[in-house]
């Protein structure tokens, strides 16, 4: 098995998010799991593989491995970012709670601002 740089790991995780981003989740999907295979000690590959749940409505596996990333790191914001994402899409209230963890400074603060709009609308 040939071992993959950083670069290339780092080109495959973005282009597997592309591919969920456009409707491609089985790709995507794939792309992940050969990833994580390789090494589980990937996160960036476990919330590709949490993100490819979310959009498959698949909202439990995606939190478990959402939920698992946080325990071992209180602070990954993009953990925390996504899980808040599929939190509001299940209109459940922790939403406001993840939101107000990630720090405004953050890129993924975006999602998380997503989040909180997807939350208001389903709740009105």
């Amino acid at each position: 098995m040939e071992v993959l740089s950083k670069d290339k790991i780092r080109f495959l995780i973005r282009l597997a998010f592309s591919a969920i981003s456009h409707g491609k989740v089985t790709y995507g999907k794939e792309i992940l799991k050969h990833l994580l295979e390789a090494d589980k000690s990937l996160v960036a590959a476990k919330i590709g593989l949490a993100f490819s749940y979310i959009v498959i409505d698949a909202f439990q596996d995606a939190d478990d491995i959402l939920e698992s990333i946080i325990k071992e790191d209180s602070l990954n914001y993009e953990a925390i970012a996504f899980l808040a994402l599929s939190k509001s899409l299940q209109k459940d209230i922790s939403v406001l709670s993840l939101v107000k963890k990630v720090p405004q400074n953050e890129t993924c603060y975006s999602l998380c601002k997503n989040a909180l709009e997807i939350y208001n609308q389903n709740e009105n």
